[in-house]
Parts: C-alpha cells; structure tokens; sequence
C-alpha cells in the first residue's frame, strides 16, 4: 500500500495498488450511474483536545486511546455517507506521535466490521522521516504521513507527483513535509478512465510563493487530464481561503495568529477557480460562507473558514456537493470537515 516519495519538485512515482487479500474485487465504474466521493483531512486521527505545537500550543503526541476512539469515530462517518470513493489526508501509518498505529490499516477493519468494505486502496507518503528532532520540549521522532485512497471499483494505476517544496534551507527540508498529488485511475464500464487526486497543499508558508506554485502545479495536471479527454475530481486540504474572503478577520486564535497565514491580497487558489470547475460554488458561498466552511479551530464546534476543497472536470456530471457539518462525530474526530460529492460520469 506504499509509494515510493520522489524528493525533487515535479517528480512522478508510481504507487503500488493494494487489492485486499480476501476481499470480493468491485466492477468498473458504470456509466451514467449516481457515485459519490468523500474527501476528508483526518488529521492523524488525533481528535480535537489537543493544542499543537505548530499552531501555538504544546502539545506533541496523542494518548493512545484517543488515536482508537478517533480511528472508530472516521469510520463511522465514512460508513454512515456510504462514499464509493475515499480521499483522506494526514493519515499516520508509522508514527511515533500515535503509536506507531497504522491508521489505514484501524480505519478498514472498521469499515469492514460495519459492512463497508473497500476492496481497493493506495497510500501515498508526503511525511515520511525517520527521526524529526523538533520540537525542542519533546521530539517527533520517526513520522509517517500518507494520502490515502479507498475505492470500491479497481484501480488501474497509481502515482504521486511531488509538488513544489517551501522555501527554507535544505537542513529544514529534510525533516518537514514533501507536498503531492495522488493520481489514481479507475476503469469505467465500456473503456475510458476516470481519475481522483488526493493532495494536501502547504501551510505556514508565510507568503513565499510556494502556494501558488503547487496550484499551478495542480492546474497543469487538471489541464492534461482535459486534453486527454478523462474525467476527474481533484479534492483535498487546499490550506487556502476562498477568493474574496479575507484573513484579516481570525486574528490571535488559541495564542496564533491567523490572519499571517494567509495571503491578504489574493487567494493563491483564485486561478484554479478561473480555470477549471470548483464544486463548491462561489457565488453561493461569498452570499452565505456558512454552509460550506471546512476547518474548525479548537475551542469551537463552528467552522470558520473554507480550507478544503473539490474540483470537477469537464466530462464529470457534478450532481451535489455538501459539507459535512451535522454529523454526530465530525466535530470530535478532527479539525477540518469531510467533503462529499455526488457526480456522474
């Protein structure tokens, strides 16, 4: 379920995909038939008590029993919104933070154990260090953090594009994160390809560009994927404000400033919108935000801000897309809101 973590920007490695020892394989997508895909940051299932570090707390690790009662609280939403396909982010596999759970592995056994069985997977590495020595109070030490895609229909292929890295010394990039896109291509009923990509873009970048380069990034792949005539959805924690919306508002949230972490003139996400579909729409949200807000500060059960993100190709039927902001457990599993889009192809 691995994939190789190609380190120069641009780069592309292919994944290995995963077919469940044991587990009855899924038929190619079929056309003109209802599907839905659910995008969620899960955020290494680290549930929402903890301040950490590296947005003004302390807090480094997470007790065990909170990482098991996170990983059955992310299944239970994912079985309870019966998706066809799962894109989640900040998925830890082998992480000291949490235990070294393999968080893929807890959250299948438990949709398995309530009849939501995802006969296909592929993981994706973008944190994945042996030993990170910060922060000075405590050490991360070894990280493992994926992309992780679940499917009921076979995938064909998959990849992970290295995205454009941050701006900082080559000592800083060997222990932060390596930014991606997953590309995974299912087959669909009667020839052709469909393709989901899993990504989650930077944060803290402070303003140094590489924002906007991942989003070129992403529309240079979104625009190959046009020309060749597939459909596709691109989803994932985008870390990027609507356009118009402006970051001047959060201020100091639980001892961090929020409004220094995004752009204050133009949201770096402004041209994807420009170019290809969001499945969000924008009119509608600058009207009322409120229902389509994403991210949940600590100390709060009110989104407030939209951070994540669909898009749809041309030769994707976009039918409905929701923010799930009314489920019993979304508010207590993680800090940003799952996405769930309904299409055809």
């Amino acid at each position: 379920m691995g994939c190789c973590c190609g380190r120069a920007p641009g780069s592309v490695d292919p994944c290995e995909v995963f077919a469940r020892p044991g587990v009855a394989p899924g038929s190619a997508i079929p056309r003109g038939t209802p599907l839905k895909i659910l995008s969620w940051n899960i955020q290494f299932c680290a549930g929402r008590s903890h301040l950490f570090f590296y947005e003004g707390g302390e807090a480094v690790s997470v007790p065990k029993e909170d990482v098991q009662r996170t990983m059955q609280a992310v299944a239970d939403v994912i079985a309870d919104s019966a998706p066809d396909i799962v894109l989640l982010q900040e998925v830890d596999r082998n992480s000291k933070r949490t235990h070294y759970e393999d968080q893929l592995r807890g959250i299948l056994e438990r949709l398995d154990r309530a009849g939501h069985v995802y006969p296909h997977v592929v993981s994706a590495p973008y944190h994945k260090v042996c030993y990170v020595p910060t922060p000075s109070h405590e050490h991360m030490g070894r990280v493992d953090l994926n992309l992780v895609t679940l499917s009921k229909f076979p995938i064909s292929s998959a990849v992970r594009h290295q995205l454009p890295l941050l701006d900082e010394s080559c000592v800083r990039r060997m222990f932060n994160l390596k930014r991606a896109i997953m590309d995974v291509e299912i087959g669909v009923a009667g020839g052709g390809r469909f393709t989901a990509m899993n990504t989650h873009l930077s944060a803290f970048s402070y303003n140094d560009g590489t924002p906007e380069k991942e989003i070129r990034a992403l529309g240079a792949e979104a625009a190959r994927l046009e020309g060749e005539g597939v459909p596709w959805v691109l989803a994932g924690d985008f870390n990027m404000l609507p356009p118009g919306d402006d970051p001047a508002r959060f201020g100091v949230i639980n001892n961090d400033d929020h409004s220094a972490l995004y752009n204050p003139s133009v949201s770096p996400v402004t041209p994807l919108t420009q170019e290809h579909r969001s499945a969000m729409d924008l009119e509608a949200h600058a009207k009322d935000p409120g229902p389509f807000r994403t991210y949940l500060p600590l100390g709060t059960d009110v989104a407030d801000r939209v951070l994540d993100w669909m898009f749809v190709g041309r030769k994707t039927e976009l039918l409905r897309y929701a923010v799930l902001q009314k489920h019993r457990h979304v508010s207590i599993a993680s800090d940003h809101l799952p996405l769930v889009l309904e299409f055809k192809i």
